[in-house]
């Protein structure tokens, strides 16, 4: 670290250490109200979607529907779901190119793909083991 003096050679360096206790409970109880918000989420991606399929060529209906995308595609990593967060980011990226043109009904059909694949795991975060999965747990 700038300012420090370099330790001794041999001399033993600061570990990494598990937060304390109370630190783990808040971001356990913080996870577990985000994964409460999902089906929420879902939903108002849900609606936006519809929303887009009924008039693609407005932008308005697109840029809703590619900020809620967004919204998980940043938050997902930050609560233990990496998976959650590289799913909704390539639809994200997906919307954006779409953002760049106007979009006619066969643009949306790569992108309702790209969604059931989102919706799915969505799903499987609302079941009750979905978010006591041991690999999607905070560490």
């Amino acid at each position: 670290m700038l300012g420090q003096p370099n330790p001794e050679p041999g001399a033993e360096r600061p570990r990494m250490t598990e937060p304390p206790a109370d630190i783990q409970q808040r971001l356990q109880a913080l996870r577990a109200d985000y994964l409460r918000q999902l089906p929420r989420r879902r939903a108002a991606i849900t609606g936006a979607w519809r929303a887009l399929r009924q008039a693609p060529a407005d932008p308005a209906r697109l840029h809703r529907f590619h900020r809620l995308i967004h919204g998980l595609a940043g938050s997902g990593t930050s609560f233990g779901l990496p998976e959650l967060s590289a799913t909704a980011r390539t639809l994200e990226q997906a919307c954006r190119a779409l953002e760049s043109k106007t979009p006619e009904p066969g643009d949306l059909d790569a992108l309702e793909d790209l969604l059931a694949e989102l919706e799915r795991m969505l799903d499987s975060y609302s079941e009750p083991r979905g978010a006591d999965r041991p690999d999607q747990g905070m560490k």
